[in-house]
């Protein structure tokens, strides 16, 4: 079994059982499978009710996880980014209608891409522009502005929204060039020192990070290491690592408008507030329930559906509601021959951000980008990723046409192939 290490466990909830009672029950079966392998903690408004660690930093070497394990928080990066930007519109040193051009002159189009386009996904930069060997190589915001700077846009300034994270990355040049100092400076003195996030670091100018988690690839059997990158290549973007607690610190200086209204305004809307980060193996987020201060935050060095499912039944615990405990995740693999298997190896677009991944094959598994693909059936696979099911679409040929992704019964989105290969015959 994972080791499990229980920090803290306040409240009594159903039939007097304790809190950590009834959160531990629902997690076992998770944790009994290595489906989870990170960091949870609970809090109802300042006050945190649960935190328990589980899994480990290092499976290699059997370091487990604690409270003071680093995660890579992914773009939850993006809140610090936008955090800074708020702060120099209040200050009136930046306009969101002020053309990109101003703070980048030599930018391609930047006349016509606006501060606000780029803070809305509207900009028409592309979510990546990376490949392996840059990804492996240090990067600043002037080198990857360098590199968008080269990359096509996807389309015309404000006309579609497509989530990119090379926009954020501009937008940590922009924060540059109005100050005069570098990004990650610039985020420690107006965020993670102000909010005594003293376990927060960045892999732009951190160059050992104590206490890092490496990050992993779930299968149905085993855990495999994910490909080493060099984060500062998300700078602005998903560069930082962190852990619960100083996302939770950061949470409730927002909340209580110490990083000024705005910033409250913007990060903490509506009736459920989400930050979410998702890369390369690790998965962060936090959600909090404006009406009763309900709070979950998650920090991983593993992704699959469990960190979803717990985020929507954890609450339901904390307030008192009967959550039967999680069912067991077993997909039963079907073996499909090498041909198979080499069919649906290529690059393929998805279909709602035009974002392309590479679709490689190992162990009679499919790997997309990071995420496993389970082939459960001829023509069906089970991603470990979110606990989605994918089936196959052919053309009149027979060839592999797309990719159906459904989540609770419905397609959410289709992978489609960019390399056409022949089908595989029959016999």
């Amino acid at each position: 079994m994972y080791p499990l290490i229980l920090a803290l466990a306040l409240t009594k909830c159903l039939g007097g059982e304790s809190l950590a009672t009834n959160i531990n029950r629902y997690l076992k079966p998770f944790v009994e499978e290595g489906q989870i392998s990170g960091t949870l903690l609970v809090a109802r408004n300042d006050q945190i009710l649960f935190e328990t660690s589980l899994g480990m930093a290092n499976y290699e070497l059997r370091v487990p996880n604690s409270v003071a394990t680093r995660f890579n928080v992914a773009s939850i990066t993006k809140e610090l980014t936008l955090i800074a930007l708020i702060q120099e519109i209040e200050a009136k040193s930046l306009n969101v209608d002020a053309a990109l051009k101003t703070f980048i002159p030599d930018f391609p189009g930047g006349d016509k891409i606006t501060i606000l386009d780029l803070l809305n996904h509207e900009s028409g930069i592309p979510h990546s522009v990376t490949d392996d060997a840059d990804e492996c190589n240090y990067q600043t915001a002037q080198s990857m502005v360098a590199l968008i700077s080269k990359s096509p846009k996807l389309f015309a300034p404000k006309t579609r929204e497509v989530y990119s994270s090379a926009g954020y990355s501009v937008l940590a040049r922009v924060l540059e060039v109005l100050d005069k100092a570098p990004y990650d400076d610039i985020i420690r003195k107006r965020i993670l020192d102000p909010v005594g996030m003293h376990n927060t670091s960045s892999a732009v100018s951190d160059f050992f990070i104590p206490d890092r988690a490496e990050s992993y690839i779930r299968t149905p059997n085993a855990l495999w290491p994910c490909q080493p990158k060099d984060y500062s290549f998300l700078v602005g973007a998903g560069c930082h690592y962190s852990t619960c607690r100083d996302l939770f610190k950061l949470l409730r200086y927002i909340v209580d408008g110490k990083l000024g209204a705005t910033v409250k305004e913007n990060l903490v809307r509506g009736p459920q507030s989400f930050w979410n980060g998702l890369t390369n193996g690790s998965r962060a987020f936090v959600q909090y329930d404006v009406s009763d201060g309900v709070t979950v935050i998650y920090c991983g060095n593993t992704v699959t559906g469990a960190a979803d499912t717990l985020r929507q039944a954890i609450p339901k615990i904390v307030r008192g509601e009967h959550v039967a405990p999680a069912a067991r995740i077993e997909p039963k693999t079907f073996p499909l021959s090498e041909m198979q298997t080499a069919e649906y190896v290529g690059t393929y677009k998805i279909s709602t951000t035009d974002e392309s991944f590479k679709m490689t094959a190992r162990n009679g598994l499919l790997i997309l980008g990071d995420t496993v693909l389970v082939p459960t059936a001829p023509a069906h696979f089970f991603a470990m990723r979110d606990y989605g099911e994918l089936t196959t679409v052919r053309d009149p040929e027979g060839r592999v046409s797309k990719l159906d992704w459904h989540e609770d019964g419905k397609v959410v989105m289709s992978l489609i192939p960019l390399d056409i290969r022949s089908p595989v015959k029959a016999g």
